[in-house]
């Protein structure tokens, strides 16, 4: 009961929030059953990759950034966690972010995944929404501290992609939202990409 009650206050945000698809994205009613097996599937490769000891970190780490282009929408993300900004973003703008965030979310989710070796993933369970499926999962690490991520999945164009994820009760795309508004707050939209884009170059 706790976990459908709590991922029902889930669903009440996300209706609230507006994390509708993008209508391009010709997304479909998304099946909690496939979605597990998605998440369950990713989680493997990824662990199995993390597990090699044959090839030096660089190459795992480009490996990892692979695996991410091909399981996360990237480019939803990136809308996302700009929030009222891309409205107001021109054409040029929204270009020049989501070249600059492609590159620069790959990295960072492959370090925090690049962090895990010897951890483990295991599916706990999924729901659907209108759209979406939500897959519960628990991520253990090798020094044996866990936690709990929910990973909201999206089936569009025949694809499944993870879309957000929520780490102990925190989602990652509202975290971003907040850090990039108060960037653009202060500083503006083209300042967030040069920072973006800053990062990027440094970690090169």
């Amino acid at each position: 009961m706790r976990y459908a009650g709590r991922l029902a206050s889930v669903f009440v945000a996300v209706a609230l929030l507006g994390f509708a698809p993008a209508a391009h994205a010709q997304a479909t009613k998304t099946s909690p059953e496939k979605a597990a097996q998605f998440v369950h599937d990713f989680g493997g490769r990824v662990i199995a990759v993390l597990a090699r000891t044959d090839a030096p970190d660089a190459q795992l780490r480009r490996e990892i950034e692979t695996l991410i282009r091909d399981s996360v929408d990237i480019e939803t993300i990136g809308r996302s966690s700009l929030g009222s900004a891309w409205q107001r973003a021109s054409e040029t703008q929204r270009k020049d972010f989501q070249e600059q965030f492609a590159v620069w979310a790959t990295r960072t989710y492959a370090e925090r995944l690049g962090g895990n070796r010897g951890g483990s993933l295991t599916v706990l369970g999924s729901v659907g929404t209108p759209n979406d499926a939500y897959v519960r999962t628990r991520v253990a690490r090798a020094d044996g501290r866990a936690s709990l991520m929910d990973l909201r999945i999206r089936e569009a164009q025949g694809r499944m992609r993870i879309v957000d994820a929520e780490v102990d009760g925190i989602s990652m795309d509202m975290t971003q939202r907040d850090e990039f508004a108060s960037v653009v707050r202060r500083q503006g939209l083209d300042a967030l990409i040069t920072n973006l884009k800053t990062q990027v170059q440094a970690a090169n």
